[in-house]
């Protein structure tokens, strides 16, 4: 999921249509874990311009922009951030504006080497039990069968 910021107090429609003078920032993902690293991509900044992006008041990446105003780089969301929303700002420089990106942060996963359980672990119990009942219906139909079947031995001869 990628999303694009630019200027805060222009009117917002849809990122697709969106044109904008200046700088343009957007994030390689928006729902992050602790220590995860993204990719800060953006354009229309000033060539060689130094683009920061920052969370909490904490520098998490930063990088130049080139001869052509575009910029790449990696910002590595802090461990220590609690579970949450919160603004990525990217600042293109001292004449380029603020721009913010808001990130959902998951909660931090137990470190017990072990995966969490999930799901239900009574199945097994109730798939033998599924099992023998199929298998009693099957021959409860299969001797109900042979006895509407006539025999042959009793097969009464015409008398002349």
């Amino acid at each position: 999921m990628v999303v694009v910021a630019s200027f805060a107090l222009l009117p917002v429609g849809p990122a697709a249509t969106q044109t904008y003078p200046g700088c343009a920032v957007e994030l390689s993902d928006v729902s992050v874990d602790p220590g995860d690293t993204i990719s800060v991509n953006g354009t229309n900044a000033a060539p060689g311009e130094d683009v920061v992006a920052s969370m909490r008041g904490q520098v998490i990446g930063r990088g130049a922009a080139d001869g052509n105003g575009d910029f790449s780089f990696p910002a590595t969301v802090p461990t220590d951030v609690a579970a949450g929303t919160y603004s990525v700002e990217v600042s293109c420089g001292p004449q380029g504006p603020l721009l913010h990106v808001t990130v959902t942060v998951g909660p931090v996963a137990a470190a017990t080497g072990r995966l969490p359980k999930t799901g239900s672990g009574g199945t097994i119990p109730l798939s033998s039990i599924a099992i023998g009942l199929i298998a009693v219906g099957g021959l409860v139909a299969l001797t109900s069968r042979r006895r509407t079947t006539p025999r042959r031995d009793r097969v009464s001869t015409p008398v002349p």
